[in-house]
């Protein structure tokens, strides 16, 4: 007979499968949008918002499913996922600058932080994996990456989406920085079955959340009227 702790995981796996349904259903809008727009600008927004998807679906299971850290899980989950959500951010920054009319440099983004971030994460890269391969390390070092990632997706993108005078452009970022402030949350909490339970439900609570703001951030790329007409199947 099934323990309450048994029902507990098989709950957490059920909600790592709707994770991943929102992941994929947020994807597609994205892609269907993309697909109606003719701005090069919302056509890169939307496929960064894929991109992003796919790296949260790889956090999501890897990090809450895999129990044994290999070098293929270490690779995505250290390297893959926290460079592809830095990516985004950096392209989303230099988005938001020119879609501002007085071209704002929010943070001196596109000027000396951006280089600072990616030569810190370029960096660390290497030392990271050193230290998996030769000493079975991947503990704090590799949080560098990610809180550099999260803390510019959490903290700038929201300012910058603010100075857009872009409404789509400002809707989609404004949800985007809401992405960060949740995956800050599911990184805190924990990242494998290994942890305290709580903690895993905390963390798998805060990355559904995270999944449905892409979906929004996906959504606020076009009108209301564009995507009634998406739906009928024009």
């Amino acid at each position: 007979m099934l323990s309450s702790q048994d029902y507990l995981i098989l709950f957490s796996f059920a909600v790592v499968i709707f994770i991943i349904f929102v992941l994929g259903y947020a994807s597609y809008w994205a892609l269907e949008i993309r697909r109606s727009l003719s701005v090069r600008l919302y056509r890169n927004q939307a496929l960064g918002l894929v991109l992003v998807a796919i790296a949260t679906g790889l956090y999501t299971v890897v990090q809450l499913i895999a129990q044994t850290p290999g070098f293929a899980t270490f690779i995505i989950v250290v390297i893959v996922v926290p460079l592809l959500l830095f990516y985004r951010v950096d392209t989303s920054m230099r988005a938001a600058r020119r879609s501002d009319p007085l071209l704002r440099d929010t943070f001196h983004w596109t000027g000396l932080v951006r280089k600072v971030f990616w030569g810190v994460i370029v960096a660390d890269i290497p030392f990271v994996t050193a230290s998996f391969l030769f000493l079975n390390l991947s503990g704090p070092q590799y949080i560098i990456i990610y809180l550099l990632a999260i803390f510019s997706g959490a903290v700038f993108l929201p300012i910058a989406a603010r100075r857009s005078m872009d409404p789509l452009l400002r809707k989609q970022l404004g949800w985007f920085g809401v992405f960060f402030v949740c995956f800050l949350g599911a990184f805190i909490f924990g990242f494998s079955f290994a942890a305290p339970l709580a903690t895993v439900l905390s963390a798998l609570i805060a990355l559904t959340i995270a999944s449905y703001t892409l979906y929004k951030s996906a959504r606020s790329l076009a009108p209301l009227n564009r995507l009634t007409r998406i739906e009928k199947g024009d």
